[in-house]
């Protein structure tokens, strides 16, 4: 992949927070082997071994149901910051861009003391984490940037639905996670949402496992350049790969919602190029529903190919193989 660039951090952006805690030694994280403890020293072999582009230290993340005290909350800071100084000083002979972690939870004073301190380190961007911020979440998003200096790139992981990567944007974040092109094809969901286009669709979204899908024999868009759609494989095939747990449906699906979500993006530099964000915007937040995206699967009956798709049966196995 020689057009493309490795990022690397311990942090799953798909994920709220880890499912077991840190301590002062190690990040806990998730692997399908279990759970990890990682070191800085083991992050720095990691580093060498994969060489990516650019790389992220580890964070203290708050686990995800634990109480949250203030006491715990300036903790993170402190960890976050130690881990950076330890990480900086196992890559400084090597030419590896680093991002660096910004967190503080919900706590505003904290976040600002992150930022500070963390800007003061010899980093080539930041990382800020928005996973928990579900009030006030503009405000704390701009508390953070406003101490962060303006010519370094700033990532931001939780802001991956297309609300979010816009309210990001208008509050100075560069960079943002693609988990939500994941959390779709996971649920059956086709990305068909336009920015700065007039179109007569109100859902950003279709959803493929839909019993109606069995007899559309068409691309899910005709106008997308993606693998799944100009080959063209058509919305009834896809649905018959999810009703049937084929793994070529997913990936059909993932190949178009990646697709769609970096034409989002580059709709999105175009607009700004052209001064026409803050209206493209507006009409994108009114024109589209914003309801939660759900499952496509639930509720779902499972289907055989009889005369013809969407025919229904008893999700028993024993029936399945008759």
């Amino acid at each position: 992949m020689p057009d493309q660039l490795l990022f690397c951090d311990v942090r799953d952006p798909s994920k709220f927070a880890p499912s077991a805690g840190n301590t002062e030694k190690f990040v806990a994280v998730d692997t399908y082997g279990g759970v990890r403890r990682v070191t800085t020293e083991m992050w720095a072999k990691a580093m060498d071994a994969y060489r990516p582009d650019w790389c992220a230290s580890p964070a203290d993340v708050v686990k995800a149901g634990e109480p949250i005290k203030q006491k715990r909350i300036k903790k993170s800071v402190d960890r976050t910051l130690r881990w950076l100084d330890e990480c900086l000083d196992k890559t400084k002979s090597k030419p590896l861009p680093l991002f660096a972690p910004v967190v503080g939870f919900n706590n505003e004073e904290e976040r600002v003391r992150s930022a500070v301190e963390t800007a003061k380190r010899d980093v080539q961007g930041f990382v800020l984490n928005a996973f928990e911020l579900e009030n006030e979440k503009a405000k704390l998003i701009k508390a953070t940037i406003d101490h962060l200096p303006e010519d370094k790139p700033r990532l931001a992981y939780g802001l991956s639905t297309p609300e979010n990567i816009l309210l990001g944007i208008s509050n100075g974040i560069d960079l943002f996670d693609s988990s939500y092109a994941f959390q779709m094809t996971e649920r059956g969901r086709a990305i068909t949402f336009r920015f700065g286009t007039d179109t007569d669709k109100t859902e950003k979204t279709i959803n493929l496992w839909q019993k109606s899908q069995a007899q559309s024999f068409e691309p899910i868009d005709p106008t997308c350049q993606c693998y799944a759609c100009k080959t063209p494989h058509t919305k009834a095939y896809i649905h018959h790969l999810l009703n049937a747990h084929e793994m070529l449906g997913p990936l059909l699906l993932m190949s178009h919602n990646v697709y769609q979500l970096d034409q989002f993006m580059a709709a999105i530099r175009k607009s700004m190029d052209e001064n026409r964000f803050e209206d493209d915007m507006t009409a994108f937040l009114t024109k589209y529903s914003h309801d939660s995206e759900a499952s496509g699967e639930i509720g779902h009956e499972d289907e055989i190919d009889a005369d013809s798709l969407g025919v229904h049966v008893k999700s028993n196995k024993r029936q399945r193989f008759l």
